[in-house]
């Protein structure tokens, strides 16, 4: 027998999505969702989406601003059906989502820190935030920032400047570029100037030995501080300053460009914010090591390559270039993982049953920074097919566009299975960034950096050249803004 006729289903638009509901019908076990699109409307040409059991479905196989119309037709398990719904249309849209309100700091706050914590209430159903501050209330001198919040809360950075008055407001986006309107806008006025404490210096302790040659150096908080300055030298004085930075938004620097090996350091910090800056910190010492640990590469996107910093070693690690190709088994990640993503490898083959390389690591023979000149020891690490596969290995000073300058070629395999490959390397006369190419070939002849070969490898490793540790430029002159001490930046 046929059923009743259907109640009316409702149709909801939303972002990419049509939400479908009806009222149950006596005797269906299930519903037959029919659907159409476009010119087609109610009149004809509807197709079967879904079965479902239940008086909803959502649809997401639609697209924002086309019409789309549907009817429910219910059904029972022994395939009796009754009549279909009154057929509905309607078309999904990116809908702008509400406008935020906001908490914290309350309208017309005193007393504000520079580092202001702006905070304001969650959006249902967005994907970020907005923020704008401004010296004015109409927003025509927006001095602060942020766009792609995640959180409904900022910490305003930079600083802001002390005793002066703002304006602030917030926004909402979705997921499909829709924007709210900009929230009510709020002023609130900052704190004057204040005596910033200077910080505690917490690690590494003082006096420490070992010390790795781009040390994590860590200091206590200081209270209302927007920044910290911090300098590194090869005196107590502070006559010789090495490696310092200012403006630094948390209280944790790790020294770039990296220190010399088996060299004793003085460092010391002091806190910041717009009226000036707090007397620098009792200072502390520290040795740096005299065993280089090679840092663990990361992908460069940019490069298309494993890369490493300012450092004495680099090292792919057990995984970055694991591999060949997308070769059966042993895929590489981001291959070919060369410079410019030129020179793909070949693709043939079974992993570690056929030719790959697993790994590159570099470090200097006397265990310290990577300068101009030093020696590099370079290891590269290979499955072998057998004796038929050879290495070869290439040098570049210029990572934007390399000329592949040789160092050996034609490193033999003695035997199936894996291989470490120890080559020396003079390290080029220039600073910046410098690679390495390992190409591991199925026969054949080096004739080129890049031998094409259905069983070939190459994979190149990125890294810093730089200068010796040398003194730092004197600063620019202090003046006493205040009664504190002010540099000019």
């Amino acid at each position: 027998p046929r059923q009743a006729h259907l109640a009316v289903a409702t149709a909801t638009p939303g972002d990419s999505q049509v939400g479908l509901s009806w009222t149950a019908s006596a005797g269906a076990s299930q519903y037959w969702v029919m659907k159409t699109e476009g010119f087609a409307g109610c009149d004809f040409g509807k197709a079967r989406v879904a079965t479902v059991t239940g008086t909803s479905y959502t649809d997401p196989e639609v697209a924002n601003g086309r019409q789309y119309c549907y009817s429910v037709v219910p059904a029972s398990s022994n395939a009796c059906f009754g009549q279909a719904s009154t057929c509905t249309c309607t078309t999904p849209s990116c809908a702008a989502p509400t406008a935020p309100t906001l908490s914290t700091p309350a309208s017309g706050a005193t007393g504000v820190e520079l580092l202001a914590v702006l905070d304001w209430a969650d959006v249902t159903g967005v994907s970020g935030y907005e923020v704008q501050v401004a010296t004015d209330s109409a927003f025509t001198n927006v001095v602060r920032s942020a766009n792609s919040l995640i959180a409904s809360t900022w910490t305003v950075s930079p600083g802001l400047s002390a005793t002066t008055a703002y304006y602030w407001r917030v926004r909402a986006i979705n997921s499909c570029g829709g924007t709210s309107g900009w929230s009510a806008a709020r002023g609130f006025t900052t704190r004057g100037c204040v005596n910033l404490a200077a910080p505690t210096l917490s690690s590494p302790a003082n006096g420490a030995t070992g010390v790795a040659l781009a040390p994590a150096l860590d200091w206590s908080d200081v209270a209302s501080a927007s920044g910290y300055d911090v300098q590194v030298a090869t005196d107590s004085a502070f006559t010789n300053v090495v490696r310092n930075t200012t403006a630094l938004g948390s209280s944790a620097w790790n020294v770039t460009p990296g220190l010399s090996n088996l060299t004793t350091y003085y460092w010391r910090a002091r806190a910041t914010d717009s009226c000036g800056a707090s007397a620098y910190s009792a200072a502390a010492s520290f040795t740096t090591t005299n065993v280089c640990t090679p840092v663990v590469a990361t992908y460069n996107a940019n490069l298309r390559t494993p890369a490493c910093g300012s450092v004495c070693g680099c090292d792919t690690g057990p995984t970055l270039v694991n591999g060949r190709g997308t070769l059966s088994g042993g895929a590489e990640p981001n291959q070919p993982n060369t410079l410019g993503a030129t020179c793909a490898d070949g693709t043939s083959g079974t992993y570690h049953a056929d030719e790959s390389i697993d790994r590159v690591s570099l470090k200097t023979v006397d265990q310290g920074l990577i300068t101009p000149g030093k020696q590099l020891t370079v290891d590269v690490t290979v499955w072998c097919y057998g004796t038929t596969d050879q290495l070869d290995l290439y040098y570049t000073t210029n990572t934007t566009t390399p000329a592949w300058t040789t160092v050996t070629t034609a490193q033999a395999c003695t035997a199936v299975g894996a291989k470490t490959f120890s080559i020396p390397v003079t390290v080029g006369s220039t600073t910046g960034q410098h690679a390495v190419r390992a190409q591991f070939r199925y026969g054949g002849s080096a004739s080129s950096a890049c031998v094409s070969g259905s069983y070939n490898d190459r994979d190149d490793l990125a890294f810093s050249v730089v200068s010796a540790v040398a003194a730092s430029p004197a600063g620019p002159a202090a003046k006493q803004v205040q009664g504190r001490t002010v540099t000019a930046r």
